[in-house]
């Protein structure tokens, strides 16, 4: 698996490293799922550290994720290398949903943690 996951209250902080794999797209949108039934709503902080893209598996197409759930996520930092911010805002959606999503580069994790609305990585 290319990234880790751990919930923290309201937000899910996802780190991925090298290439993101489909499996691991699913069990984000698992703890989302997980979230939202909790509290209603979630925001996402995703980590994209020494990140090479998306794999060339099949059904990366399926929108039925962001149909039933998409207006349930408030807000999406996304942290990373700039060289992958417009490819990063497209797989969000960002000006296709209601969501707000930000870019934000590795230096500025604690500027997108506030953003986000959570505390500070524990590492």
């Amino acid at each position: 698996m290319a990234c880790e996951i751990k919930i923290e209250g309201g937000l899910v902080r996802v780190v991925i490293e090298g290439v993101l794999c489909l499996a691991d797209q699913q069990a984000v949108q698992s703890a989302i799922k997980d979230i939202v039934s909790v509290s209603g709503s979630a925001s996402i902080l995703v980590q994209a550290r020494d990140f090479h893209g998306w794999s060339g598996e099949s059904g990366w197409d399926d929108m039925a994720f962001l149909a039933e759930y998409g207006d349930s996520v408030s807000k999406i930092a996304i942290v990373g290398d700039p060289l992958w911010r417009d490819d990063a805002y497209a797989f969000a959606g960002k000006g296709f949903r209601d969501t707000e999503i930000l870019f934000f580069q590795e230096s500025d994790l604690p500027v997108a943690e506030r953003w986000v609305g959570g505390g500070p990585s524990n590492g």
